[in-house]
């Protein structure tokens, strides 16, 4: 790296009059020049900062690294065509923080948007307030830049439009582009259809499981006053599971194994195992395989994870004997969104003294009833 900027350097110098050049150095004021260096790595920050969050629906991500690759992004766009940066970028922090390079690189697509969202505003703004006397005296530019705007407005907003579409419902983008089988063959198809689906699953960040949480607040104040044990409400982001409401019971002795807002690998938790388990087997493991790595600081693995799929399919819910907490056992069952792909689960966790054979199978049908009617709700 340090020999290709040393090569491009020289390029670029090759034809100055270094004299003037230094010169000009010279006369530069050393305080202006120090507050833009600050001012250009600021917006770096903000930038990574900006990235980090719309990263996080898809998986924990360390804010270092989104600044070194952002950074790395924006340079390479400086001397590469067709601003290849923005490809680097996401592929690099992909690699390392072991998400989807297609999913990393939407939340790019989404990033350009919201740029285009605010120079739109700034101009409209422009437009209202500070437009002076420019009307007057280039009435060519000004109409130029009404024009531009006019028409980049609906461009942004279609786009933006579509992006919180796809990330509502990627699984019918899916079968969209599958449909692709009838010009091309099966295997590339089936490639283009993965990729759309994975592409807009990057575009979690316009969707939040607001509408789930009010759906499923009746249900988890009925199955807590049955159950009296915790009762946790976890979410599917990218490959991982996100705790997005916990409810305590009123036995002496609760478990509260999962903090509102923990997030873990799919696989590892009662409720990611169950929400695994209601996908078809081939994404399942695509998943479990995909988290192969970040098992390990969980003591478990891909063959210990797998078996539990299965049993939670034989069985319809997914229990666990020993749950995230030595001497308790957990209990989870699906939710499922209108076009059948699995978003969140309801866990039960109790010492397991309070979940005997007999209990279990109580406590799993009112999981289940719960689960359906949640399913109802988000129906409508």
């Amino acid at each position: 790296m340090v020999g290709l900027a040393i090569g491009l350097l020289a390029i670029f110098l090759r034809n100055a009059d270094l004299t003037r050049v230094w010169g000009a150095m010279r006369a530069a004021r050393t305080d202006l020049l120090a507050l833009s260096l600050a001012l250009a790595m600021a917006t770096y920050f903000v930038r990574a900062e900006r990235w980090q969050y719309l990263l996080h629906p898809l998986g924990p991500t360390r804010f270092w690294v989104a600044f070194r690759t952002t950074v790395i992004g924006f340079a390479a766009s400086f001397v590469l065509p067709a601003r290849a940066g923005e490809v680097l970028r996401p592929y690099l922090l992909a690699k390392e923080e072991n998400l989807s390079p297609t999913a990393a690189f939407a939340t790019i697509i989404v990033e350009r948007i919201l740029d285009l969202v605010t120079v739109l505003m700034l101009l409209a703004l422009f437009f209202l307030f500070f437009t002076g006397d420019t009307a007057t005296h280039a009435p060519g530019l000004f109409r130029t830049v009404a024009v531009g705007g006019l028409g980049a407005a609906p461009v942004g907003l279609g786009v933006l439009a579509a992006m919180f579409v796809m990330a509502g419902h990627p699984e019918r983008l899916h079968a969209l582009l599958l449909k692709a089988e009838r010009v091309l063959p099966a295997r590339i198809a089936h490639t283009v259809a993965g990729f759309g689906r994975t592409f807009a699953e990057g575009l979690a960040v316009v969707r939040r499981p607001s509408r789930l949480l009010i759906a499923a607040n009746p249900s988890l104040q009925r199955a807590s006053a049955e159950i009296g044990d915790t009762l946790f409400l976890t979410v599917r982001t990218g490959n991982d599971t996100l705790c997005v409401d916990r409810r305590i019971g009123v036995y002496p002795i609760q478990v509260l194994s999962i903090e509102v807002g923990a997030r873990r690998p799919l696989g590892v938790s009662s409720a990611g195992v169950a929400i695994l388990a209601a996908m078809p087997a081939q994404d399942a493991r695509k998943i479990v395989a995909a988290n192969e790595k970040r098992f390990e600081a969980y003591q478990t693995d891909v063959a210990t994870v797998m078996s539990q799929i299965t049993d939670a399919r034989r069985r319809g819910y997914n229990m666990r004997e020993i749950g995230l907490v030595q001497g308790t056992k957990s209990i989870s069952t699906w939710i499922k969104t209108p076009d059948g792909q699995p978003a969140a689960a309801i866990t039960v966790s109790a010492v397991r003294t309070r979940l005997g054979p007999r209990r279990e199978q109580e406590v799993a049908e009112i999981l289940l009833r719960e689960a359906r009617i949640i399913e109802q709700v988000i129906r409508g």
